[in-house]
């Protein structure tokens, strides 16, 4: 799987506006990043229904077998930071596919954070976790965590600003983008 994201991103960076790559490389991050864990209990539930989109989750399985959550989680983050290397370097009009890829990997890492903070919370055990409260090390790590997320998000609006600017015949997807990102449309 590495060769294919070395290779992919090779392509990105001699051709960043080569939309087929960019559909690739997100059709490699799609499989790289999805749920292992819910695919398969789902799978189990729906095993006489065979809908198009389970298939691709158990297509997904086999290609990246037992990935953890830590381990995606880290994939992602370090797609990201190519990226945003990736848009230094980039022409103003190559930059679309780049922004639309950063938009794209920064909400599946979003959720891939609230999975991972969501787990480490339950394997602590109940009457554990955020909700019965912490020591003062861990409340300093928990505002740092949220002063990172407030970065992240205003991150997340200046690439769709520029994808409005680039891309204005999306316009109206952009600003539903943005509207769905905003933390009273948020269900997590």
């Amino acid at each position: 799987m590495r060769a294919e994201f070395n290779i992919i991103l090779q392509g990105l960076y001699t051709e960043p506006a080569d939309q087929s790559l960019w559909f690739y490389y997100e059709w490699l991050m799609s499989i790289y990043t999805s749920s292992s864990s819910s695919s398969s209990s789902s799978s189990s539930s729906s095993s006489s229904s065979t809908t198009p989109s389970s298939g691709l989750e158990q297509q997904s399985q086999r290609v990246i077998p037992d990935l953890t959550l830590q381990e995606k989680y880290s994939q992602l983050k370090k797609q990201l930071e190519i990226l945003k290397e990736m848009l230094e370097g980039a022409e103003e009009e190559e930059c679309k596919w780049i922004y639309d890829a950063l938009v794209r990997c920064s909400i599946v890492e979003k959720k891939l954070r609230g999975q991972l903070v969501a787990s480490s919370i339950g394997s602590e055990g109940p009457g554990t976790g955020m909700a019965m409260g912490r020591d003062v090390g861990s409340q300093k790590s928990n505002d740092e965590e949220k002063e990172v997320q407030e970065e992240d998000k205003e991150e997340v609006h200046e690439w769709l600003k520029a994808l409005k600017k680039l891309d204005p015949l999306r316009k109206g997807r952009w600003d539903d983008l943005e509207k769905s990102l905003r933390p009273s449309n948020t269900t997590q």
